[in-house]
């Protein structure tokens, strides 16, 4: 409602109430009192609804005044993260100053590893090429060391068994004497000259070179010592040797031949071969450490793999080669002939011989 319209309302009730103007010439009447507030009831309502949509529009007045200020707090939330984000752009710029500072050094040092590696390829490729002549030297060296090492090893071996033939050779008239009884003091020699008189009933006098036991007296001991006789003529050693089987038996004495360790080492071997031979009803004859079963020399398995024989059948090799236990073929030991026995004595002892 306009300021004119106000001015006019106000007129007309002054009008009314203290009577009409002088240049209105109308009477005041209820009806007129009536029209006239019926119009100020109208313009009244009219006013109440301007006054509501006013209060309307304040409404959302305020209420958009309430957004802007919810704007206006955003858009300090927002500036104050402008201005952090400044910070950190300030920051990280200065970060990547110093990273491009950090990059160009390391690129200095890139550079510098790029040369050094360069140069240590260079060293590595003429230590490789030493390393190779090295290596050769080295192969060239361990086959003459493989060499020289089996021409040693070889002439260890022919030592070693011309050892154990020496050996053989110096106890070749040795027997050894197992289960006569023993006595403390006794003369061993002429114990064994006793027993042998009275078990072989000779007319003559065995000679012995030396006789003696085997280790240290001990009084306790559970069975006598072996006794040891070197016989001054072989065939006297063949002699008692050959006759122990039918002189000694039921007495509990026994008579064998005497050889080195490694020989003994190897007949042991054979004792379980030759045992299952005589079993089988074959011939066998052992022969210092070589096995004959039917004439023919046995090779334990463990040495050397069985020869085959024209027939196709296993056959061990013969006499004329046998292989040692370090894997090479050699010729049986063959003893060399000793001298006779005394004249008075020739004829009375039996022709024995290995």
């Amino acid at each position: 409602m306009s300021v004119v319209d106000t001015s006019k309302l106000l007129a007309e009730s002054h009008s009314i109430i203290y009577g009409p103007n002088e240049n209105n010439g109308c009477d005041v009447t209820l009806e007129s009192i009536h029209s006239l507030l019926i119009q100020m009831n109208t313009k009244l309502t009219n006013i109440e609804l301007k006054n509501d949509s006013l209060e309307s529009r304040l409404s959302t007045i305020e209420k958009e005044i309430i957004a802007l200020n919810e704007i206006r707090g955003s858009l300090d939330t927002v500036k104050s993260h402008v201005n952090k984000l400044n910070t950190d752009v300030t920051s990280v710029q200065s970060d990547l100053r110093s990273l491009e500072s950090n990059v160009s050094a390391l690129g200095n040092v890139f550079d510098s590893v790029k040369e050094k590696t360069e140069a240590n390829r260079t060293v590595i490729n003429n230590n490789r090429k030493s390393l190779d002549q090295c290596i050769q030297s080295q192969k060239l060296t361990e086959n003459r060391i493989a060499e020289e090492l089996e021409k040693m090893k070889e002439t260890d071996e022919k030592m070693q068994n011309s050892m154990t033939d020496l050996k053989v050779r110096s106890m070749r008239d040795n027997l050894i004497f197992t289960g006569i009884p023993e006595q403390k003091g006794e003369d061993t020699e002429e114990l064994l000259q006793d027993f042998i008189q009275r078990k072989y009933k000779l007319d003559y006098t065995i000679s012995f070179e030396r006789v003696h036991r085997i280790g240290k007296w001990r009084e306790f001991n559970e069975h006598p010592r072996n006794i040891v006789a070197k016989f001054t003529y072989f065939k006297d050693r063949e002699f008692i040797r050959t006759k122990a089987a039918q002189k000694l038996s039921g007495s509990n004495v026994w008579v064998n031949e005497q050889f080195p360790p490694e020989i003994e080492e190897r007949r042991k071997k054979l004792y379980p071969v030759m045992r299952q031979a005589k079993k089988d009803k074959k011939r066998t004859k052992l022969v210092r450490d070589i096995l004959y079963i039917e004439g023919e020399v046995y090779t334990p398995p463990t040495e050397s793999a069985p020869a085959q024989s024209n027939n196709g059948q296993n056959q061990g090799p013969t006499q004329s080669s046998r292989q040692t236990p370090g894997g090479s073929y050699r010729r049986p030991y063959k003893r060399q002939r000793q001298g006779s026995t005394p004249e008075h004595r020739q004829g009375s002892t039996p022709e024995h011989s290995r």
